[in-house]
């Protein structure tokens, strides 16, 4: 577990069947955390204010739409404040209003490649570096098989 103080996790993110992403990332991070604290999901467009009870995380991914549950949720005083977002800094102001949550948050789970990752620091969004941990998109692999047997040699 993340922090032993965390008894139950709000996670504010899309989680439905689907195994396309968000959904699946939602979902096994669900499933992952359950194993060690009760986890109680959220729909990303929920409307309203969840109030924490001592021991109580919030996890989630910051809507665009001010009045949604983790935007209006974050500032209540939780155990912890994990931002779980995709990360790219081609379009900053595709992601310009998290940035106040991400600064303020304990962490920030960024859903991105290695390359977007190791560039963090140098780049336009470098405030976010600090408190960045790297999330290689969270599928599960027995959902998408290799289908292809052989490759041609480099080149």
């Amino acid at each position: 577990m993340f922090n032993p103080d965390v008894r139950r996790v709000h996670l504010v993110y899309p989680h439905g069947p689907s195994i396309s992403c968000p959904d699946a990332i939602g979902r096994h991070l669900a499933t992952s955390l359950a194993v060690d604290a009760e986890v109680v999901v959220h729909d990303w467009n929920d409307l309203g204010r969840l109030v924490p009870q001592p021991g109580d995380a919030l996890i989630g991914h910051p809507h665009p739409a001010m009045g949604t549950i983790y935007r209006r949720s974050f500032w209540q005083p939780w155990t912890r404040r994990i931002v779980l977002a995709p990360y790219h800094d081609a379009e900053v102001a595709q992601v310009a209003y998290q940035d106040r949550y991400v600064r303020a948050a304990d962490a920030y789970c960024a859903i991105t490649g290695r390359y977007w990752f190791e560039r963090m620091a140098a780049g336009p969004l470098a405030s976010w570096a600090e408190r960045a941990r790297h999330l290689d998109l969270a599928v599960d692999q027995n959902d998408f098989p290799r289908i292809k047997g052989e490759f041609n040699a480099v080149g």
